[in-house]
């Protein structure tokens, strides 16, 4: 998947980001969310995995 690939509606960032400071929302989800968001933001694979505290995704 290319980051370029990805664009998102001002709804679905405004979703993103309401996941993304959610503290009932699963670990998983908001990490999800946290991802999808910095990818739409034109971040490579790698600076996700830094950003997010990933190893590799």
């Amino acid at each position: 998947m290319n980051s370029q690939d990805i664009v998102l509606s001002e709804e679905e960032q405004t979703e993103l980001s309401r996941r993304i400071r959610s503290a009932t929302i699963s670990q998983r989800d908001g990490r999800r969310a946290r991802v999808t968001a910095l990818a739409a933001r034109g971040c490579s694979r790698n600076e996700i995995a830094q950003l997010t505290d990933q190893n590799a995704l």
